[in-house]
């Protein structure tokens, strides 16, 4: 019986573009496999999206000139270019080849050619040009470059490197805004987008939480992060920009100034960007208290890590909990939540402390239901996106802390369809979250 022949294939990631003549170019950069004239072949950039068109291989070139073949080196490929942008990160490739080797081939092009050969030195209008992915790879492999050089790296190389990595970042910041549209990862169990953190012992025994971020992804890196993060606990949901231009802004903005998190890591944890970066704080030193919008972000912060958590059904898991329970505890005393509230009559407009004299004849229904222990239970929510969740918009609010309500009414916090996310206080549970921060 015959031998099957092995089919040849190769990529190869552009480092370098020159055209030879109308519609054709020569590439070079790093070829894995092999490469002879006459190869039909695709051509994609995995940096911006899935899309690739088809091509022939005229001319495989070496430092020699024209060879038959070339493997496993760094040379060239002259192609007629089908209806593709070629670019640094542009990948060739035979088939057969599979999507992690072509995802391989553009970040090993990324980091040869931005990364070791340039250091990051790029013109404005080059700088501009590169995709969300691009810019994230890009930083992720200075980041380790950085760290295999840290002991020959003197103060004025580190400080040159500190400015490169923050124009870089704030280019990502503006093409992350400007993108059509987003993927964020979400939590199954909270309904919102996943908060990135960890735990870690300290030497004192101790642990520190670090502040958690949401995780973005580039549409060019949808299909692969989806296999990663499409099951029982995360799914990808699309963020789209509006008519605007604003839809991600606002987005993040909630994410950040409602929910808590930190900032943003775009693809991994290796490359994360600051809240403030993305969307400022708002700032409300010029309105009076009662007028500004409620959000407790400090206080969700902790519900949506601890939510997320599931049943501590382990030593690790146990620790984690409660310590995100104590952190619950400290900001639950200072929230001020709002009461789900109708009435009858006129009702005064507060003053800037937040009181008003409410008339005899006024009518005030609280959201109140049966709670545990032949006890009334008060829901309340931390913003308005949440309340309005749960109830129309016949409904007004009343501004209260937990402390206002509890010797009255147990407190329920953010009952929602996802009830993972709800906390319900009885009095003996809040004079204990208080007694332990004490």
């Amino acid at each position: 019986m015959a031998a099957v022949k092995e089919i040849e294939k190769f990529t190869i990631g552009v480092q370098h573009i020159e055209q030879t003549a109308p519609g054709k170019v020569c590439v070079t950069g790093r070829i894995a496999g092999t490469v002879r004239p006459g190869m039909d072949v695709m051509v994609s950039n995995p940096g911006v999206d899935i899309a690739f068109g088809r091509s022939v291989i005229e001319e495989v070139i070496m430092q020699s000139g024209s060879v038959n073949k070339a493997s496993d080196c760094i040379g060239g490929v002259v192609f007629k270019v089908p209806d593709i942008d070629v670019r640094v990160g542009t990948v060739i490739y035979s088939e057969g080849v599979q999507d992690n080797e072509k995802r391989d081939a553009y970040i090993k092009a990324i980091g040869d050619e931005y990364v070791a050969k340039r250091r990051l030195e790029m013109q404005d209008d080059e700088l501009e040009k590169l995709s969300v992915a691009d810019l994230t790879e890009s930083w992720r492999l200075y980041g380790w470059f950085q760290s295999q050089m840290a002991d020959k790296l003197t103060e004025d190389d580190k400080k040159a490197d500190r400015a490169k990595i923050e124009r870089l970042a704030s280019t990502l910041c503006r093409k992350i805004l400007a993108s059509d549209y987003i993927y964020v990862v979400y939590n199954r169990i909270t309904g919102e987008p996943h908060m990135f953190s960890s735990v870690a012992r300290q030497e004192n025994n101790q642990y520190m939480c670090t502040s958690p971020d949401i995780l973005i992804v580039p549409k060019a890196y949808y299909k692969d992060m989806s296999a990663m993060y499409d099951n029982d606990m995360f799914e990808l949901k699309k963020i789209e920009n509006n008519e605007q231009g604003d839809g991600i802004k606002n987005f993040l903005g909630y994410a950040f100034y409602v929910n808590g998190a930190a900032g943003v890591a775009v693809i991994s944890g290796k490359t994360s960007i600051d809240a403030p970066m993305l969307v400022p704080a708002p700032d409300y030193s010029n309105i009076p208290e009662i007028r500004r919008p409620v959000c407790n972000p400090d206080l969700m912060r902790w519900m949506l890590l601890y939510a997320q958590l599931g049943e501590p059904d382990t030593d690790d898991k146990k620790i984690i909990s409660n310590l995100f329970y104590s952190f619950i505890s400290r900001e639950i005393k200072d929230a001020k939540l709002l009461i789900p509230m109708k009435k009858s009559g006129e009702f005064p407009v507060a003053d800037e402390d937040g009181k008003a004299v409410i008339q005899k004849d006024t009518e005030i229904v609280l959201a109140v239901s049966k709670g545990k222990n032949d006890r009334n239970a008060v829901r309340m929510f931390t913003d308005w996106t949440r309340l309005r969740a749960a109830f129309g918009e016949e409904w007004e609010a009343l501004i209260q802390p937990v402390s206002g309500m509890i010797e009255t009414m147990d407190c329920v916090i953010n009952a929602t369809d996802h009830p993972a996310l709800g906390f319900y206080i009885s009095q003996d549970t809040y004079n204990m979250m208080i007694n332990n921060m004490e």
